[in-house]
Order: C-alpha cells, then structure tokens, then sequence
C-alpha cells in the first residue's frame, strides 16, 4: 500500500532537481511514491527524470506540454494512489523523517491534514543559512483542530501545502483541485483554501520537515509579470465560498487572507506600481466592508489598523505601512 504520494511539480529546475529527489528517495517511510509531472521543461529536467526513474521504481514520470502550475499539480494529484498527498516544490528538499512523522501523527490522530514547522534556507557569503519557521502559535501542536469552529488563532497558521501532508480521500470527496491558470500564479492558495473550508481534522506538529529555498532566482514568488496575479486566485476563491451557502461562514477569513496576501504582494512589486496597487486593494476592502464581510475578529490587531488605514486613503495607508 502506498502511504503518501509526493507531487513534484518540475519546469526548468534541472540545477536543484537532483537534490530534491534524492531527499524524497530517501525518505525514512518507504512505503511512497513520487510523481513528477513535467510541465513541458526546455532544459535537461526531463532526462534527468528518467534518469532517477532508473534508478527508483518509486518515482513515476510524467511528461506533458506546458500548461502552468495549476494544471500541473492537477495531473500528478489525479495519477496518485497514496492514502495522504505531499507536495514537494522541486527546488526544494525534506528531512528525512518529514513524511514519517507526519504520517504517523495523521494515523495516531485521525487528522485529514498534518502540517509541520519548516526550514527556509538560502546561500549568503557562501555558506548555507538555515531559518526555522513554526507552523502555528504555541500551544496549538498536537491538537485536533476543526476550521468550521471558527477559532481565529487557527487562520493564522501556516497554510502552504509543502508544509504537511492531506488526506486523497478529502481530496476526492470534495473535488479539491488548483485552479489551472496559465504559468505559476498562487494556485495553491485556492487549494489550500477550499481544504480549509471541508477539512475537520487539521493537526500541527512542531516538528521542521520541510526545507524551503529562499534564493531560487527562478521562484514564481520572485515574478511579476501580472501585477492582479493574488487578486485573480482570490476572485476565484471567493466565487467558490459565495456559492456555497454552507461556507459563508468562511468570508471573514477569506478576506483576512487575501489582506495578507496582497500586503506581501504589494511590498514586492516595483516601486512605480505600488500606488496603484495600494489603490486597488482599496476598492476591494471598501467593497467588503459594505457588505459586511469584514470581521475584526480574525484580523491580527496590526492588520486590522491598517485596513482601517486602507478603507480611508490608499496614499495615506502606504505612508502608514512604511511603502
């Protein structure tokens, strides 16, 4: 029986390619398999592939042409046949006891979704730096947690589907997929978003698996070639929340996400965008506090402030926040 099927999302990483693959080839839970979809890669990606697929019958290749993230991700989800899913961003790594932990605390506590604490890292004066980051709040790991209760401290927590692993059967109950637009432009955000909405049994472990590289030239999080890139994969989680009456429940929270969402967007774009931008998110806000989808209560205090800031004047708000 396969446990946990690891998605390898692969376009043009063939630097960082081996090294992620061996970090999922040696993986303490054997019982895995690893599903690298090729979106279509112009560079060696795709022979290097075959070449570990040789190697480790384990990993399962995919080649297709170039259709974005969303797409991508969608192939390999639908070609899995593990009990849980994990995502590994292929120029990123994972400890080797990552799944194993997580899969043994998802057994342990009937959890649909275990998410754990995650190592960013990147080269500065040519060594490695290594930067822990929690997933949750202290005194939230090791809980069964239920999003439908609405406890605003779990919101907060870390959302990113490398983090952890998910059950295939929530998955396929509720047709949870990424939205297939074109390149990589924060799918999984809708992903993760519509698992919130459905999950009941979401657990925290304060245990680093994954490792993130934060200095990737090549990272989507670094593009901006469509400014509205986060504002478009909201618009679509929004329209998936406010045609389901059973999840109006989550409106409060969306709009608390995709503040700090585009507050992260807004701080990395070039300069010469930022007031129009700024100006944008206004028109937004101000929608969703006429009616009435704004909730102080899942807001951080220091966010709420500056969507108060925001609501009045956008120029006066980007003086607030320092842009």
């Amino acid at each position: 029986m396969v446990k946990v099927s690891v998605i390898m999302p692969v376009y043009n990483v063939e630097r960082y390619l081996g090294e992620a693959l061996e970090s999922a080839m040696t993986q303490s839970l054997q019982e895995i398999e690893i599903i690298a979809v090729d979106d279509g890669s112009t560079d060696n990606s795709g022979i290097i592939l075959e070449e570990y697929a040789q190697k480790d019958s384990r990993i399962k290749v995919i080649h297709k042409a170039n259709t974005g993230y969303g797409h991508t991700m969608n192939v390999g989800i639908d070609a899995a046949q593990g009990e849980y899913i994990a995502v590994l961003e292929s120029d990123d790594k994972m400890l080797p006891d990552m799944l194993q932990n997580l899969y043994m605390v998802a057994g342990t506590l009937g959890a649909e979704i275990v998410r754990g604490d995650w190592i960013r890292f990147y080269e500065q004066d040519g060594e490695i730096v290594e930067e822990v980051k929690n997933s949750c709040h202290k005194g939230m790991y090791y809980k069964v947690w239920n999003p439908k209760d609405m406890e605003p401290a779990l919101f907060g927590c870390c959302m990113m589907s490398w983090s952890g692993i998910v059950c295939k059967d929530l998955l396929d109950k509720y047709h949870i997929r990424h939205n297939e637009t074109p390149g990589a432009s924060y799918q999984d955000n809708g992903f993760w978003f519509r698992m919130l909405c459905h999950a009941e049994k979401i657990v925290y472990i304060d245990q680093p698996g994954y490792l993130y590289r934060g200095d990737n030239p090549n990272s989507s999080v670094r593009q901006t070639e469509n400014l509205f890139a986060m504002n478009e994969e909201y618009s679509y989680i929004y329209s998936y929340v406010k045609t389901r009456p059973e999840l109006q429940g989550f409106l409060p929270v969306f709009w608390m996400l995709k503040y700090r969402n585009c507050l992260f967007t807004l701080r990395r774009i070039r300069a010469e965008y930022r007031k129009l931008y700024a100006k944008h998110m206004k028109e937004e806000f101000v929608a969703a506090k006429n009616k009435g989808e704004l909730d102080k209560r899942f807001f951080p205090k220091k966010h709420w402030k500056e969507v108060q800031h925001l609501l009045s004047d956008a120029d006066a708000y980007m003086e607030y926040i320092g842009i």
